[in-house]
């Protein structure tokens, strides 16, 4: 189990083409200001770009975070229903690229933004894939 596990942050959708994780913002996901922490939302993006990314590749290969950029759009209160869309824009061989889009889910409001590129690379040890 991860760190995002045990927050509560749960996929509901996994494939090559889409990935959608859900989440309520609870006080362990705040930042000073009792509102989601930009770094939460970052990880979040990260963690389903990269699940869609080694989907896509064969046992041999393992996606890991290259770069990403994020923007956060709109404070996230306490006690929001979050959902996380990760979509490839670009799946290529040894570098993927996903847009993400971080929303409120009652509201369908967009809150935060995220470009991750994925580099794949290959594995000789069977342990690291998923």
């Amino acid at each position: 189990m991860g760190i995002l596990d045990s927050l509560g942050v749960t996929f509901v959708e996994k494939s090559r083409s889409l990935t959608i994780q859900e989440w309520t913002v609870t006080e362990p996901m705040t930042q000073i200001h009792g509102i989601l922490h930009g770094g939460l939302s970052a990880a979040i993006a990260e963690q389903g770009a990269s699940m869609g990314a080694t989907l896509a590749l064969p046992a041999s290969r393992q996606a890991v975070g290259l770069s990403m950029t994020i923007q956060h759009l709109r404070p996230v209160p306490l006690g929001s229903r979050c959902r996380c869309y990760a979509r490839p824009a670009q799946a290529g061989g040894k570098i993927q690229v996903w847009q993400v889009e971080n929303r409120l889910v009652e509201e369908d409001l967009l809150f935060s933004m995220a470009t991750v590129t994925i580099y794949c690379k290959q594995v000789s040890d069977e342990k690291y894939s998923i």
